[in-house]
């Protein structure tokens, strides 16, 4: 991966640096060509499916908070406590942790929460950064679609995310709008995505039935 050659880099060099990191993250499907993506019949399905909750305007939002982020991290004065033991440059490893910093300093700042909330689908973690999508649930302009696309990219990037989903939907009382996109999915949607919905709906509704293929 490639490293930033300043400790405080230009925009350009800042922002090209972030670039190479998004050709490696989970999001980086989103800008591949129609003939890169023939090679991937699976993730090619997942992004459609993903395009019927608005998906690559996730990824273009996800994408635009992780580098705002950075920007104001590059913007922090070196003297600051947080560079102490480190290198001085605003790297994108660094960036949890800035956050981390506004967060203590103001535990509903929305940009940091967003950041926060998408790095570990960013990086093919585990988990779809539930924690912090609960907070912004909390805030105005909440979309659902946001951490259900998240948890669906995870789901696809990295392993099962259905019982994680049905937690955070009941933890958010976010149930009855996720289900409007959970069973269009399940109905409309394409591969890994139609199997995580049914799975999903399955735990959030004991008595779902999932719809009969076509022709049967």
């Amino acid at each position: 991966m490639p490293e930033l050659a300043h400790e405080i880099p230009t925009e350009e060099e800042h922002w090209a640096y972030l670039q190479e990191h998004i050709t490696h993250s989970a999001f980086a499907p989103f800008w591949m060509t129609p003939e890169e993506l023939e090679a991937y019949p699976d993730v090619a399905a997942s992004l459609r499916t993903l395009s019927l909750m608005n998906g690559r305007g996730f990824a273009g939002r996800a994408v635009d908070g992780v580098w705002q982020s950075m920007r104001r991290m590059n913007q922090l004065p070196r003297t600051h406590a947080f560079w102490d033991k480190t290198n001085n440059r605003p790297t994108f490893y660094k960036v949890g942790d800035f956050c981390t910093l506004e967060l203590t300093a103001d535990p509903w700042n929305q940009d940091a929460l967003w950041t926060r909330a998408v790095l570990p689908t960013w990086m093919g973690a585990n988990s779809f950064g539930e924690t912090y999508w609960l907070k912004l649930a909390q805030l105005p302009g909440f979309d659902i679609q946001w951490p259900l696309c998240a948890a669906l990219i995870t789901n696809v990037s990295a392993s099962s995310t259905s019982a994680g989903t049905n937690t955070f939907l009941r933890q958010a009382n976010a149930v009855e709008p996720a289900l409007v996109f959970l069973h269009q999915i399940a109905s409309s949607g394409e591969g890994i995505g139609v199997t995580w919905a049914k799975e999903v709906l399955a735990l959030l509704q004991p008595d779902y039935f999932p719809p009969c293929p076509p022709g049967t």
